[in-house]
C-alpha cells in the first residue's frame, strides 16, 4: 500500500543509540565472517549505490554486500557509516523485516544527526521510519513527528525532489481535524509549485495527487478525492508503476463504497483483479483484492459474499505487513458473521480482533466487536449496552463528518471573503492616497489663485484635468500587468469574482479558462528573456483578437493566463477555448530576432448548480488544464461533470 504520512516517537538517548549502532555493525561482521565466499567491499562504494526502497537489486543481495563492507566501517569517514545504516534499513524494509528496518532507520537517523551538514539520506531516514510506523500502527501520533522534522531538514537542502517528498508525506498528517485542511493543502501547493518549477513529469508528481485525495476524503469531499486518485492512477499507469496503480484503485474503491456507488466499486475491483493477475511478483495484491471485495459486499448487505471474500483475505494475511488491514479484516468478519446469524463464528473473530491491540477509546468498530463477544458469552444486557455505546459513537462520527464537510466548504468560503476584504482595503487605501493628493493639489491651486487671480480659472481647469488623469493612471497601474497590458492577477481575480457572483444571482451561465503556454521556458533558454517578453506580448494580442468583447483576460504570472467568460456554458466555453488555441497555434509569434511557433494548453470549467465559489471553479479548471498537459499539450480539456 502507499507510503503514507507519519509521526514519530522521541529518539532514544545518544549513549543507547551509539550502542545499538555498534551492535548492528557487530552483527554485520558476524554475517560477513560466516560467509566464506564473501569478498571485502570498501564503504566508499556506497556513494554510487541506489539505496532507495525502489532499487532494483534484491534486498538479500544488498544485505550481503553491506555485511561484507562492515569490517572497514570504523576507519571510514563519518558520512559513510551513516549511509550504511540507511542502505541497510531500506534493504530490511524491502525484505519485509519491519521491526529490524525501524531499528536500522533509527540508527541511520541518529548517525546522520551527528554529521556537521544535513543530507538527503538524513531526511529519507526519517521518512523511512515514519513509513514503517504507518505500516505497523496506522497511527498518526506515531509517524507524523518524523515527517515534520523531515520537512524542516529538507528546507536546508538544495534538493527539490527531497523537499517535495517530505512535504507530500507530511500533508497526510493534516487530515485529522477540519481546521488542518488548509495547512495540509498549503504543503501540497508548495510541493506542486516546486514540481512545476523543476519541470517534473506527471509520474513524479502523482503522489501529490494521492496526498490531496487523502485530505479531501478525510474531510468528506469525496468527489474531489476520487478525481485526485484518478489523476494519480493515470500518471502512474503511464509509467506502468503497478504498486502505485494498485494503491490508487484501493483508494477509489473505498471512496466508491463511502458514496454508495456500487457500479464504480465493481469497475475498480475488476481493474484491481486484472492488475493482480498480471503482477504475480506483488505478493500482497491478492490479500487486498479479497479485502476490498469483502468490504464492498458487507457495505451493500450481502453478508455471505462478504464472509467468503474476507475469509480468503484472512487466509492470505501472511502476505502483507500492514497489520491494520489484517485487524480490519477480523473486525469486518465478526460483523458479517453476526449479521448472517452466526454468533459463535462472529465472537471468535471479534476476540481475535480485540486481542491484536488496544483500539482507540470509543472506537465504534472496537465497541461492536466487544458487544458481539458479550452476546456470545451469554450476557445480552452487556451486549446491548455496548451496542448502544457503539451507536452513539457512530452518530458522533457522523456529526464529525458533517462538520468536516461544512468546515471544508466554510474554509473555501472564508478564503474568498478574506480575499474580497483584502481587495476592499487596498481600494480604500488607494482612494485615501488619491484624496491626499487632491488635497495637496487644491492647496497649491489656492496659492496660485491668490497670486495669479487673473489666470486662476485656467490654472484650476488644468489642475483638475491633471488630477483626473493621475487618478486614472494610478488605478490602471494598480490593475494592469506591466508587460502585456492586460489585467494583472489580483484585478483579474477580482473581476472574475464579481462576474461569478452576478451569474449566481441572475442564474446566467459562467465559465473559466486557465491557459498555460507549452514549453515556454525553452524560448527563454534559446532566445533570451527579451524574446520571451515579446512572445508574451504577441500571444496576448492573439488572445484578444479571438475573444468576445465581454471576456476578461488576465495574466496570472509567468506564462499562465486566465479568461472569464460571462454567459458561456460548457460547450460555448470549449468552442471559445479552441478559437483561442488556434489563434496561437496557426501563426508564428514575433520574438524580435525571429518568429517562433508556439502552442497553448487550456483547462475549461463551467459553473454548475453545485459550484459554491469561484475558488472551486478555479480548481476544476486547473485540474482540466493538468489533464490537457498530461494528454500531450496543445489542446483544450473540459473538467468532469459535477
Amino acid at each position: 500500500m502507499p507510503r503514507a504520512p507519519a509521526l514519530f516517537p522521541s529518539s532514544p538517548g545518544r549513549a543507547g543509540s551509539a550502542a545499538r549502532r555498534a551492535a548492528g555493525v557487530v552483527l554485520a561482521l558476524v554475517l560477513c565472517a560466516a560467509s566464506s565466499t564473501s569478498r571485502s567491499i570498501e564503504p566508499a562504494e556506497l556513494a554510487d549505490w541506489n539505496c532507495e526502497p525502489d532499487a532494483v537489486d534484491a534486498p538479500a543481495e544488498r544485505l550481503d554486500r553491506l555485511a561484507a563492507m562492515a569490517e572497514a566501517l570504523p576507519a571510514a569517514p563519518a558520512e559513510l557509516p551513516a549511509r550504511w545504516h540507511y542502505c541497510r534499513a531500506t534493504a530490511l524494509e524491502m525484505a519485509g523485516r519491519l521491526d529490524e528496518a525501524r531499528a536500522a532507520y533509527t540508527d541511520a537517523t541518529e548517525a546522520h544527526a551527528e554529521l556537521p551538514d544535513t543530507t538527503a539520506d538524513h531526511v529519507r531516514s526519517l521518512l523511512g521510519r515514519s513509513y514503517v510506523d504507518y505500516l505497523q500502527t496506522n497511527d498518526p501520533a506515531r509517524y507524523c513527528a518524523d515527517r515534520a522534522e523531515a520537512v524542516r531538514l529538507a528546507r536546508r537542502l538544495d534538493a527539490p525532489r527531497v523537499l517535495i517528498e517530505a512535504l507530500t508525506l507530511q500533508a497526510f498528517c493534516f487530515g485529522q481535524r477540519p481546521a488542518d485542511l488548509d495547512e495540509g493543502l498549503a504543503r501540497l501547493d508548495e510541493a506542486l509549485q516546486i514540481a512545476r518549477t523543476e519541470g517534473l513529469d506527471p509520474g513524479e508528481t502523482a503522489m501529490i495527487h494521492n496526498a490531496t485525495a487523502n485530505l479531501y476524503r478525510r474531510n468528506q469531499l469525496l468527489d474531489l478525492a476520487d478525481r485526485q486518485l484518478a489523476l494519480a492512477h493515470d500518471a502512474w499507469a503511464a509509467e506502468d508503476d503497478r504498486q502505485d496503480m494498485f494503491n490508487m484503485l484501493h483508494g477509489r474503491i473505498q471512496v466508491a463504497i463511502q458514496r454508495g456507488r456500487w457500479d464504480d466499486a465493481e469497475r475498480h475491483l475488476e481493474s484491481m483483479r486484472a492488475l493482480t493477475e498480471r503482477s504475480p511478483s506483488f505478493a500482497d495484491f491478492p490479500f487486498f483484492l479479497a479485502f476490498n471485495r469483502g468490504a464492498m459486499e458487507l457495505a451493500r448487505g450481502d453478508h455471505q459474499a462478504a464472509i467468503t471474500a474476507l475469509d480468503r483475505a484472512l487466509a492470505l494475511e501472511g502476505s502483507t505487513g500492514e497489520r491494520y488491514f489484517v485487524a480490519t479484516t477480523l473486525r469486518l468478519l465478526a460483523r458479517a458473521h453476526f449479521q448472517a446469524g452466526n454468533p459463535t463464528e462472529a465472537a471468535g473473530h471479534a476476540r481475535a480482533f480485540l486481542a491484536l491491540g488496544e483500539p482507540p477509546a470509543g472506537d465504534p468498530g472496537a465497541l461492536s466487536a466487544t458487544a458481539i463477544a458479550a452476546y456470545a458469552d451469554g450476557d445480552p444486557a452487556a451486549a446491548l449496552r455496548t451496542l448502544l455505546r457503539a451507536l452513539d459513537a457512530e452518530q458522533a462520527a457522523g456529526r464529525d463528518r458533517m462538520q468536516r464537510n461544512a468546515a471544508s466548504q466554510a474554509t473555501l468560503h472564508d478564503q474568498r471573503i478574506e480575499d474580497f476584504q483584502s481587495a476592499i482595503l487596498r481600494e480604500q487605501l488607494a482612494n485615501r492616497e488619491l484624496q491626499l493628493q487632491q488635497a495637496r493639489q487644491q492647496q497649491q491651486t489656492s496659492r496660485v489663485v491668490n497670486v495669479l487671480a487673473a489666470a486662476g480659472a485656467l490654472v484650476l481647469a488644468v489642475l483638475v484635468g491633471f488630477l483626473l488623469w493621475s487618478r486614472h493612471r494610478f488605478r490602471e497601474h494598480a490593475r494592469t500587468d506591466a508587460l502585456t497590458g492586460v489585467a494583472n492577477r489580483r484585478y483579474a481575480m477580482e473581476r472574475a469574482e464579481r462576474l461569478f457572483a452576478q451569474s449566481v444571482d441572475s442564474g446566467d451561465e459562467f465559465a473559466l479558462l486557465l491557459l498555460d503556454l507549452d514549453h515556454f521556458k525553452s524560448i527563454n533558454d534559446r532566445h533570451g528573456h527579451d524574446a520571451g517578453d515579446r512572445v508574451l506580448q504577441g500571444v496576448v494580442r492573439a488572445f484578444l483578437q479571438a475573444l468576445p468583447g465581454d471576456a476578461v483576460l488576465g495574466r496570472l504570472g509567468g506564462e499562465e493566463f486566465l479568461i472569464a467568460l460571462p454567459g458561456s456554458d460548457r460547450a460555448r466555453a470549449l468552442a471559445q477555448a479552441e478559437r483561442v488555441r488556434r489563434a496561437v497555434a496557426d501563426r508564428p509569434i514575433d520574438a524580435g530576432v525571429s518568429e517562433v511557433a508556439l502552442t497553448v494548453s487550456i483547462g475549461v470549467a463551467a459553473r454548475g448548480a453545485a459550484t459554491a465559489s469561484l475558488n472551486a471553479l478555479y480548481r476544476r479548471a486547473d485540474q482540466a488544464l493538468y489533464a490537457a498537459k498530461h494528454d500531450g499539450r496543445d489542446r483544450s480539456s473540459v473538467d468532469i461533470d459535477e
